[in-house]
């Protein structure tokens, strides 16, 4: 009997190290002070611009160890497809103060502008670390 719950909390604890991939498919909007983590195999995906929302807000940190994917096509949220003129902007920092921005995973929009910083003021960072992917643009026929 001691062996089956020596067994049992063996197997609770494993378990607690466990995380499995999601995939989210709204809009993100921290706030003021937020700091937001994409964990590593999730996908943050929006079908349209700007998956995370951060304009005019002040001291937002985001890292992302997963995905944050604009396109069109959420039959395929994970895959990084064409996109028309509408799926700009996955991360929008425009406007914003002291934004922090690590990127450990891919941060990919469908069509221009991963990551928009226009108009942000006071201390902006942006790490995109070995390995790490922030890109923009159309995959047409296997073509980039």
């Amino acid at each position: 009997m001691f062996k089956k719950i020596i067994f049992i909390v063996f197997c609770y604890v494993c378990m607690g190290q466990i995380s499995l991939a999601e995939t989210f498919t709204t809009r993100q909007t921290p706030g003021d002070n937020d700091t937001v983590t994409v964990d590593s195999g999730d996908t943050y995906y929006f079908n349209s611009s700007m998956v995370f929302d951060i304009q005019n807000h002040s001291n937002v940190t985001l890292t992302n160890n997963g995905n944050i994917i604009a396109h069109d096509t959420p039959s395929a949220p994970t895959e990084l497809r064409a996109c028309g003129s509408d799926c700009d902007n996955s991360v929008n920092a425009s406007s914003s103060v002291n934004f922090t921005l690590t990127n450990n995973g891919t941060i990919w929009a469908g069509h221009g502008r991963a990551v928009e910083l226009q108009n942000a003021t006071g201390d902006i960072t942006v790490t995109n670390n070995v390995g790490a992917k922030i890109a923009a643009g159309e995959r047409l026929g296997g073509v980039d």
